[in-house]
């Protein structure tokens, strides 16, 4: 079923103000984002214009506070909350898109939202729970803009709403992701604590205690220590290697924790093989991050030859776009030619299919060598079911031999692309 409006714009500010897309966390949630401003564009809303004041700053909340005036606060919020979601009940209904007017009074509201105190949020929530004017859509809506802006900075708080919340009809799509999320970043200030709310809720939400939850548990420990991380790994029940390594490589964005996972990995003497794989792990991230944000460590990490082939043989080739040119130039000369040759074929193979032309020109550049021969046949190959002439020419500038004639003949029994 197609979201309400007024849920939809809820999740759409949600996603701007509190910057989901500047946290790499949550790929779903990051979609629904998108999926949610093509909706709004669509009822002629302008998203950016929603959001371009920015995240307001995080509420100062004083001690000093009278608990029982706070929570009528919270409690008169709540009526106000539930006329205004009538309110844009009815405007969807109309079947027009709100007016400059209205998406001001629906920025202001969620800003007054955003100054409530987690127990406020709860006295909110319970009143939404038991008013008859509201409908499960906007109930989920406001409940799912608590917890992901509680989830970054109060973990605690938003997984005892979304726990509170549970049975509330619909929420329990968002919660694997929005838990695992709340989960890491609880791990990153305090791990033990996010692993015993694991241990004691595994059996009672096995919805929310999954494998990616346990994993963001792992990264959000290794930005504190990767070798506590990496001792975590049993006790979370992580068999995987492959999740262990994504979290461990997950956990470090900047240089310095970078370097801090490294030297964790070559003290680890006897996990050569976690060691590789989070190598690999952290090759695909850097290659997500760009060539040259990620050429200032790669520079200065002095790495092993090991390590450096453990990174190479991680690069994405269907992340690097553009650079692919520079990352193969760059593994040129640092890792052994079997390598070289395997990672510039798939690499090539991915770049030709997204942009001939400029994959094409790089190859022309190119000293004679292993990466070359090893680009003009992967070039040459993709090509061939479209343009066999050029597919020819291109292998006939190989150096004569075996691999030239194969490469030909491969070309040549090449059937072409329908329509082609």
């Amino acid at each position: 079923m197609k979201a309400s409006l007024f849920a939809s714009l809820v999740i759409l500010i949600a996603g701007g103000l509190l910057g989901w897309k500047q946290h790499g966390q949550l790929v779903t949630v990051r979609e629904s984002h998108r999926l949610v401003e093509e909706e709004a564009r669509a009822l002629g809303l302008n998203p950016e214009a929603l959001l371009t004041e920015g995240k307001p700053p995080l509420p100062t909340k004083s001690t000093r506070e009278d608990p029982g005036a706070k929570i009528a606060e919270a409690k008169s919020f709540a009526k106000e909350l539930i006329a205004f979601g009538k309110k844009m009940k009815e405007q969807e209904k109309s079947g027009e898109p709100p007016d400059e007017k209205l998406q001001k009074e629906i920025m202001e509201t969620l800003r007054r939202f955003m100054d409530l105190s987690p127990t406020q949020i709860k006295a909110v929530i319970a009143e939404l729970k038991d008013s008859q004017d509201l409908d499960d859509d906007m109930r989920r809506g406001i409940v799912g803009f608590s917890i992901m802006m509680l989830a970054n900075d109060q973990p605690e708080a938003a997984i005892a709403i979304y726990t509170e919340s549970s049975d509330m009809k619909g929420l329990e799509e968002m919660g694997p992701h929005v838990i695992a999320s709340a989960l890491g970043k609880w791990s990153e200030k305090d791990p033990v604590a996010a692993m015993e709310w694991v241990k004691k809720n595994a059996e009672k939400y096995p919805n929310l205690v999954t494998e990616d939850t346990k994993t963001a548990i792992l990264a959000g420990a290794a930005k504190q220590d990767p070798k506590l991380a990496i001792g975590m790994a049993d006790d979370l029940g992580l068999k995987e290697q492959s999740r262990v390594a994504n979290g461990l490589a997950s956990s470090a964005r900047t240089s310095e924790e970078r370097n801090a996972l490294l030297q964790t990995l070559r003290a680890e003497k006897d996990k050569a093989d976690l060691t590789k794989t989070t190598l690999m792990s952290l090759g695909g991230q850097l290659t997500n991050e760009g060539f040259e944000s990620s050429q200032a460590w790669l520079s200065s990490a002095k790495l092993s030859k090991e390590e450096t082939q453990s990174i190479a043989q991680g690069i994405s080739s269907w992340q690097a776009g553009a650079d692919t040119g520079k990352w193969i130039e760059w593994m040129d000369g640092k890792v052994p030619d079997d390598t070289l040759t395997q990672k510039t074929d798939e690499m090539v193979r991915q770049w030709t299919r997204n942009d001939y032309k400029s994959a094409g020109e790089w190859i022309g550049t190119l000293k004679d060598g292993a990466a070359k021969d090893s680009a003009i046949k992967s070039f040459a190959k993709t090509v061939a079911p479209y343009e066999p002439e050029a597919a020819l020419q291109w292998a006939n500038s190989l150096p004569e031999g075996k691999e030239r004639d194969q490469l030909l003949e491969q070309i040549r029994n090449t059937k072409p692309e329908k329509g082609k």
